[in-house]
């Protein structure tokens, strides 16, 4: 996950410093979603903004993962999960995917500013986050 130090107050948007400066229990997940290798197909499609992936095999223990700018989010986020897309501070989630084979359970969650989240996130990081 980005860390609000990571942005200085210039590049900030409300939308990455609401993602950023909150505490996990406190932001707005989505539904906990099952994944195994099978695919993702329930994903709603055309959804655009910068997301945090959280997962776990466990699903009452779920961690932050990576935060994943995606333009359009079945398919980021299929990639992500994949492995086809190995994103910054996204490196362990295909072993993690590849390790529990029965599935592992995850939640997503969108900022509030995602035009703005963007740019700030790709000028953080020093590289787009997914195309």
């Amino acid at each position: 996950m980005i860390h609000q130090t990571n942005l200085s107050r210039h590049q900030r948007s409300s939308g990455t410093q609401g993602i950023a400066g909150a505490s996990p229990d406190s932001i707005l997940w989505s539904p906990v979603e099952r994944f195994h290798k099978m695919g993702l197909a329930h994903l709603e499609k055309g959804m655009r903004g910068v997301y945090v992936i959280r997962y776990r095999d466990d699903p009452n223990q779920l961690k932050l993962a990576s935060v994943l700018y995606i333009s359009a989010s079945d398919r980021c986020i299929k990639s992500a999960l994949l492995a086809d897309y190995l994103g910054y501070g996204n490196q362990f989630l295909p072993d993690f995917v590849n390790a529990n084979p029965l599935g592992i359970y995850f939640q997503y969650t969108r900022c509030n500013d995602p035009k703005n989240a963007e740019t700030d996130l790709i000028r953080a990081l020093g590289h787009p986050i997914c195309n």
